[in-house]
């Protein structure tokens, strides 16, 4: 990415609501030296409407 050689991936799990992890990932991507995100949710997880 951006011509980088080296770079370090971390794989998070954690729980929130949908807008928890929209903010999330708005935030990282604000920051210069995160060079991607990409936030999913396993098939298996349900969403519940509280």
């Amino acid at each position: 990415i951006q011509k980088k050689s080296e770079g370090i991936y971390a794989v998070v799990n954690f729980t929130s609501t949908p807008e928890t992890a929209a903010e999330l990932d708005r935030v990282l991507n604000l920051n210069e030296s995160v060079m991607r995100t990409k936030i999913i949710r396993p098939e298996d997880q349900k969403i519940s409407s509280k």
